[in-house]
């Protein structure tokens, strides 16, 4: 190599050193120090066993972390400074200029005997914060108490740790098992200043406008998907941390409350997952005026009127919203909007375009007039304004699943049971009523389609394994299943609804006429975010199809598809109902 160098010309030599030099000096930046700190907090967090960090307001110890890495200027205070705060938490975690190798001995008791048992974390998706968490979720510091079982069938090692690159020039090494008696892990923090630490964090702010509050946020909401949210694999493309980086410096700029929101919802909106959402009980801004808008032959439309005296009409076209051109303002609104399909990004994107501050005014412009309404209305549902059920004519009978229970079903199935055509509505959500299935079946079904990942290293590493769900049905009487059945169904339909039209799609248990789904399902996490103002969620469960092919970004799809019409919307016609009805008409099955 020194041979081949000196026949190099000199000029080309220093540009080489100079870039050599370069690269090994990257230049410390706020936004990699709190990257660094976002990526342990993760870690210690789900993943490192000690008792100390099991007893501590994750929330206000991310806030207390953002306010002491502010302070950092440079990659060596920055490792002084992650020492420092996690040394009362995670006495065993070590941070350094170069990689760390064997630290087992440091962490072994002198004392080792049969007292001692290892700790590790097991995670069945997230259960972490449990008032909130789906029963289905479970997360515990597995042997932290004497005869305890494993959640799922794997053991970690002692002397297993996350040892990686934080930053360039910034180590880390976590252990993932330690040892343990009855009184503490090992090694423990001093108890009297960790109880000092414990109550320095509680008092720290919790007001969204200070900076140290919404870097927190935002390292809470980057730790907490990046170990669990499943459909990661799916989005081959996405770069999290690299979004991270995108969210601390716009955290960096904001300065307000809506501004922190709308950082925060733009960052997650590249997941592609319709469950995601945050509530500000503070500063609510989901209040809308007394109309809802679809967007229909590639225009703005009033598709629902809430409010008999207002000035709309069903069919109007709406060109701009506060004098900006509607297609403009609604770009604007999408990109903090997550969804997994197109069609629904779209509707997701509707549902909100019109939104704003409680009693605060919009103005609308139809026909090149302004028209003024005020926002006194919560966030729109767009359910079909049909009734829970009727008779159409003497062979269908036709039956709302997004409102009526499951008690009032019941006792309707004798009127079904006498209809030859039977139409269920669900375009939007069931109301706690699919035991309907099983009238539709004629045997026994029970397919695996919920996979809940079984979790015990950090950055979704290998080995993920799954333990797998789904409904186990068997027929009851009335029987339906020789009725011509058909569902409705269009992009508001998510989760449960998906749910229910999955086992329709794939049992053949009728027809489905409309649109195709969100393209989202599966129980949700629910998180909390610093002081209480907001909660947020987004989906914990990965669902796949009945034969095991993707879901994710697809949805459930109609068999025959429908179109909403401009005209139809003027004239108050259900197209999609017609249609179904149409079919029967035809004899179609």
């Amino acid at each position: 190599m020194t041979a081949m160098f000196k026949y190099i010309p000199y000029y080309i030599q220093v540009v080489f050193l100079v870039f050599i030099i370069a690269a090994c000096s990257e230049p410390y930046t706020k936004e990699a120090g709190f990257s660094s700190f976002a990526k342990v907090y993760g870690y210690v967090k789900y993943f490192h066993p000690s008792d100390e960090a099991s007893k501590i307001n994750w929330d206000q110890f991310a806030v207390y972390g953002a306010q002491e890495i502010n302070k950092c200027s440079n990659k060596q205070e920055l490792i002084a400074c992650l020492n420092k705060i996690f040394r009362p938490i995670a006495p065993s975690v070590k941070f350094t200029n170069a990689k760390i190798n064997g630290l087992v001995n440091q962490i072994t008791p002198s004392n080792l005997d049969s007292s001692y048992r290892k700790t590790f974390w097991q995670h069945k998706s997230l259960q972490f914060y449990t008032k909130l968490a789906a029963t289905s979720y479970k997360s515990k510091r597995y042997n932290r108490v004497k005869n305890d079982t494993l959640l799922f069938n794997r053991v970690l090692e002692f002397g297993e740790a996350t040892n990686c690159e934080l930053t360039k020039g910034v180590f880390c090494n976590i252990p993932l098992v330690l040892y343990c008696n009855d009184r503490s892990t090992y090694p423990a923090s001093d108890k009297e200043i960790f109880e000092l630490f414990k109550k320095q964090i509680e008092d720290l702010s919790q007001d969204a406008k200070d900076l140290e509050v919404r870097i927190a946020n935002a390292i809470i909401v980057y730790s907490t998907i990046k170990h669990f949210y499943p459909y990661f694999d799916e989005l081959k493309d996405l770069k999290w941390d690299d979004k991270l980086n995108i969210a601390l410096g716009q955290s960096l700029r904001d300065t307000s409350i809506s501004m922190h929101c709308k950082t925060i919802s733009e960052f997650t909106s590249h997941l592609q997952d319709g469950h995601i959402g945050y509530f500000n009980v503070e500063n609510q801004v989901y209040n809308n005026p007394p109309i809802h808008l679809d967007y229909i032959e590639d225009k703005f439309i009033v598709t629902d009127i809430l409010d008999e005296f207002t000035q709309f009409r069903l069919g109007d076209q709406i060109t701009h919203i506060n004098n900006i051109p509607i297609l403009d303002y609604f770009d604007e609104r999408k990109k903090y909007v997550s969804a997994s399909t197109e069609q629904s990004h779209i509707y997701k994107t509707n549902r909100t375009l019109l939104s704003g501050n409680y009693n605060s005014i919009v103005t609308l412009k139809i026909e090149g007039k302004d028209n003024s309404v005020r926002r006194n209305l919560g966030v729109y549902n767009a359910t079909s304004g049909q009734p829970m059920h009727y008779q159409i004519d003497s062979s269908i009978y036709f039956v709302n699943l997004n409102t009526i229970e499951m008690d009032s079903l019941i006792e309707l199935l004798p009127s079904l049971a006498e209809a030859a055509n039977i139409i269920f509505d669900l375009r939007f959500y069931p109301n706690k009523n699919s035991d309907i299935l099983e009238y539709l079946i004629h045997k026994k079904i029970s397919p695996k389609w919920m996979r809940i990942a079984e979790i015990t290293h950090p950055d979704q590493q290998q080995p993920i394994s799954f333990s797998q769900y789904g409904w186990a049905l068997e027929p009851k009487k009335p029987t339906l299943s020789e009725k011509n059945i058909f569902f409705l169904s269009d992009v508001s339909g998510q989760s449960y609804t998906e749910s229910v039209l999955g086992y329709v799609k794939s049992h053949n248990l009728g027809t489905i006429v409309g649109q195709p789904t969100a393209g989202i399902n599966g129980n949700i996490i629910d998180f909390s975010l610093v002081g209480n103002l907001y909660t947020g969620r987004f989906t914990g469960m990965k669902v796949v199809n009945h034969d095991q092919s993707k879901f994710f970004g697809i949805g459930i799809k109609p068999d025959v598809y429908v179109h909403k019409t401009i005209k139809g919307i003027k004239e108050e016609r259900d197209e999609y109902l017609e249609r179904a009805v149409e079919l029967i008409k035809m004899d179609y099955r």
